[in-house]
């Protein structure tokens, strides 16, 4: 038990130890560097992301932000702006966890990422409950680099 305790916190120093040092930054350009070498856009996406998060003040940001970008937009996933099917006003997976009281108490409502954020953002009553409520976005699976987000 002692053993398995001094290999937990020897791990545990070490994963600290190479986060604060920026050592994710190393394995991120591995994956950049392999993810130009397969075909799939979707791998070379989440490489792109993976390596801007742990390089942001690297010099070739604005070209892997601009490819990324590039990427991001042959996905066909946005909602019609001007499609009128009631279902894309409709927040399905979302709750208010607490109600609205007057102007210096705002409520708030808790919503989930993936599928509802680009309802509310292009919702007419957007401004609205934006003004009456502290809006929370659920985390999800998906990545920063959603093609809504």
């Amino acid at each position: 038990m002692v053993l398995e305790d001094f290999w937990l916190r020897f791990y545990l120093r070490l994963e600290d130890y190479l986060r604060i040092n920026n050592f994710s930054r190393i394995n991120s350009s591995i994956k950049l560097i392999t993810s130009l070498l397969r075909l799939d856009k979707q791998t070379r996406l989440g490489a792109y992301a993976y390596f801007l998060v742990n390089n942001h003040n690297s010099k070739y940001r604005n070209i892997f932000i601009e490819k990324a970008l590039k990427i991001a937009k042959t996905y066909n996933t946005f909602i019609d702006i001007n499609d009128n099917v009631k279902d894309h006003e409709v927040l399905y997976r979302s709750i208010i966890i607490k109600k609205y009281v007057n102007e210096t108490e705002r409520g708030i409502l808790l919503i989930s990422f993936e599928s509802e954020l680009i309802k509310i953002v292009l919702s007419k009553y957007f401004t609205q409950i934006e003004n009456k409520y502290q809006i929370i976005f659920l985390p999800s699976w998906q990545p920063f680099y959603s093609s809504a987000f």
